[in-house]
């Protein structure tokens, strides 16, 4: 079923459809490489040492003022760009459930990635109409995906 923003509000779907991403991004690798995903990610792909190193930074500052309540889950420190990095570098995975190719979603990447931020700092009325309708459609695109894998369950659902 496809979700509709209410009033051009696109951060509920944008929300979910991230979350989604992580989860699906974190199920994949764990199958593929088991719990220490990330260092095995991190050894493979020198490119993205960097963006793991940020994560953990960012789960450092969030332990200092959030202390037992900071998530675990080092991609959830991840943005959009880091997310879209992460299943190119490990293309071979993704491949099969999310169809097309790299450049099909490399499109979707850079425009999700390009409205993340102002929907996040709530400044989304730099964007332009068809870039929210964009947006909106590839978030639902992303969301039907996911669901329809076994790697992904909403817990909403």
């Amino acid at each position: 079923m496809e979700r509709k923003t209410s009033g051009g509000d696109l951060w509920p779907i944008w929300r979910d459809t991230e979350k989604a991403l992580r989860q699906f991004i974190s199920a994949a690798m764990l199958e593929k490489y088991g719990e220490r995903w990330v260092e095995w990610v991190e050894k493979q792909h020198k490119g993205l040492r960097g963006i793991f190193e940020k994560c953990r930074d960012s789960q450092r500052a969030d332990e200092r003022k959030y202390g037992n309540r900071t998530s675990q889950n080092l991609i959830d420190f991840t943005y959009p760009a880091d997310l879209f990095s992460i299943i190119s570098a490990e293309w071979i995975a993704f491949k099969d459930i999310l169809g097309k190719d790299k450049r099909y979603w490399n499109e979707r990447a850079e425009l999700l990635s390009k409205v993340r931020t102002p929907l996040a700092h709530n400044r989304d009325e730099v964007l332009q109409e068809y870039e929210r309708q964009m947006a909106e459609g590839y978030c639902n695109e992303i969301l039907t995906i996911l669901r329809n894998t076994n790697n992904y369950q909403n817990e909403g659902e």
